[in-house]
């Protein structure tokens, strides 16, 4: 059992500490006004608070508190002062602390601007409608302002999309004026108290979300910056039931009121050469309109979309670079890059946000600077066309991301305008290379060798002289015949015989030192030329038979084997006269 000394210690301890942070850190909400806009599928909260410093010192911070089911679904938060100026507002483990230029002295009274917006926070019900139903959202959140202090004083009033309320949470005091639903007042609440609240209306605005976007910048230092975005879309209303009617819709799109036929988005006013496709092609359409911010993109799909339905797309177009780009007046290799984050479509959510800055290459010491947090930063390198060791590339990724973020933010680099003639250079050289190996092609012999040509002529020339000669031989042997004489003819075809063993020796000298090409192609010849003699030495050897033998009851026979021998001694001769005629 402790000793009843030490007990009353510890107490004295606890209460000299509560006493401390009391008197030190006593900071106490004396009126908050807290509106919530739920005319979109937004929940936009804008907090106008009143404190005090009851402690006996300075403060310069002010932490907000926000209901664990909150802090996942905020897109946005910031804080201004009276006088509309930021003020720092930080992220901690629990709380976002608000900084204040000057310390609010014990005993005094601030008053700021606390603005957040919440995503994903209205779920519909029912959750399927059909074509032609109105749709109904409900949406939770806490009668009381959630704060680590003490308030004395303060008032809720949520503005609805229209005035059709189906139910909605009470607290006395609570007052329903068409679309205006306002809770309280209510005084003294205690630190973090929470009080569910609910409302259940309805709500057509389009309740868009993009699933995942990239929006690509592409400098060239010649003068132009080029944007593309690619989109992926959908409906995250109530999922329409049934099947949908065309005919119904074209006869009254009006009947359709949870259907979002178009978006609009501010492109800025120097935007040139605007182009909106998709996965098919072109599409053609889109409309513009000319508004304060910009110039008015009104994108407009194939079709209406419904609860459920997807759609992807993608838009691009040129804006002039002197607009965007600044260079350092001090130092002529730094430039700075100041473009907005966000593309500045109203009421519709980005879930996964991509930029990329596609840098010229040689662009080195990169750095970027963002007016809010974001959830990562990193490089990569891409090669287009004339690159050589590629472009850098400044990737900067973000969740849950809404036209709140169209702010500018900027990139700096350093880059040498002589890297700017690379490109040039390159086509230069590319140009004069080719125009050289175009001028030693010209110039350069790509034919087989004169020598060898001449070698090659010769040779042909020779063998086909050879071939007359045979030819001539041949005539002679056929003369012979026809005046045929037995005494004679033996010796007579005997000494032509050897003239012919004579050229065949010839050609066996000529093909000896040619090569194998030539030589294959005479070997070709001589086979033809040996089925050629084998043909005449029948021939001939079937007209001597009949001379000698003196039969004439066997003429008939004679005359018809004498014309078959004669036809195919003359096919073969005349394909060896072709060939041999080819080589000249």
């Amino acid at each position: 059992m402790p000793h009843p000394f030490s007990t009353l210690f510890l107490f004295a301890i606890v209460l000299f500490c509560v006493g401390f942070i009391n008197a030190d850190g006593g900071i106490k909400n004396e009126n908050v006004v807290r509106k919530i806009d739920l005319t979109t599928q937004f929940a936009k909260h804008n907090i106008t608070i009143t404190f005090k410093n009851e402690g006996t010192k300075g403060v310069n911070t002010y932490e907000v508190a926000l209901l664990p089911t909150q802090i996942e679904h905020l897109s946005y938060i910031t804080a201004t002062s009276r006088g509309g100026s930021n003020l720092p507002i930080t992220k901690g483990s629990k709380t976002f602390t608000v900084t204040f230029p000057k310390e609010i002295a014990a005993g005094s009274s601030a008053t700021f601007n606390l603005f957040f917006v919440l995503t994903h926070t209205m779920s519909p019900f029912p959750t399927h409608i059909s074509q032609f139903d109105h749709q109904f959202v409900k949406y939770s959140d806490n009668h009381f302002f959630y704060s680590p202090y003490q308030t004395a004083t303060q008032e809720t009033t949520v503005k609805l999309a229209t005035s059709a309320v189906e139910s909605n949470s009470e607290l006395e005091p609570t007052t329903l004026r068409g679309d205006t639903l306002t809770y309280g007042p209510y005084t003294d609440v205690a630190p973090y108290s929470n009080s569910p609240m609910g409302v259940h209306f309805e709500n057509n605005s389009p309740f868009i979300t993009i699933t995942s976007m990239t929006k690509e910048f592409e400098i060239s230092h010649w003068g132009n910056l080029a944007v593309e975005q690619t989109t992926y879309l959908q409906h995250d209303g109530a999922v329409l039931k049934g099947s949908f009617s065309r005919y119904d819709y074209q006869r009254n799109p009006g009947s359709s009121p949870s259907a979002v036929v178009q978006l609009t988005e501010v492109l800025p006013s120097g935007a040139t050469e605007v182009y909106y496709r998709d996965d098919i092609g072109n599409i053609s359409t889109s409309t513009f309109t000319s508004t304060p911010q910009g110039l008015g993109f009104v994108i407009t799909p194939r079709f209406p979309l419904f609860g459920g339905w997807k759609n992807n797309f993608y838009i691009g177009y040129n804006l002039p670079l002197h607009s965007y780009l600044f260079k350092s007046t001090s130092d002529s290799s730094l430039f700075v890059l100041n473009v907005t984050f966000a593309p500045n479509i109203a009421n519709v959510v980005i879930d996964e946000y991509v930029v990329r800055v596609i840098l010229p290459e040689g662009a080195k010491d990169i750095q970027v600077r963002t007016p809010f947090s974001v959830d990562k930063k990193g490089t990569d390198l891409i090669k287009t066309y004339l690159d050589t060791s590629g472009r850098p590339v400044v990737v900067v990724e973000k969740h849950n991301v809404f036209s709140e973020h169209n702010q500018f933010f900027q990139v700096e680099y350093r880059f040498s305008t002589l890297s700017m003639l690379q490109e040039p250079l390159l086509i230069v050289i590319f140009v004069f290379l080719l125009l050289t190996a175009f001028m030693f092609y010209m110039r350069f012999d790509v034919s087989i060798s004169k020598e060898t040509v001449v070698a090659k002529s010769g040779v042909f020339s020779q063998y086909t002289d050879i071939h007359y000669a045979r030819n001539d031989l041949l005539h002679q042997l056929d003369e012979l015949l026809s005046r045929f004489n037995v005494k004679t003819y033996a010796q007579e075809k005997k000494e032509i015989e050897a003239r012919l063993a004579t050229l065949s020796r010839e050609v066996s000298t000529l093909i000896a030192e040619v090569d194998a090409s030539i030589k294959q192609k005479i070997k070709n010849l001589e086979a033809s030329l040996a089925r050629k003699l084998e043909a005449h030495s029948r021939l001939h050897t079937h007209e001597v038979s009949f001379r000698t033998s003196g039969n004439p009851a066997k003429r008939s026979d004679y005359e018809t084997q004498r014309a078959n021998l004669h036809k195919d001694y003359t096919k073969i001769s005349e394909e060896l006269d072709t060939s041999v005629q080819l080589l000249e």
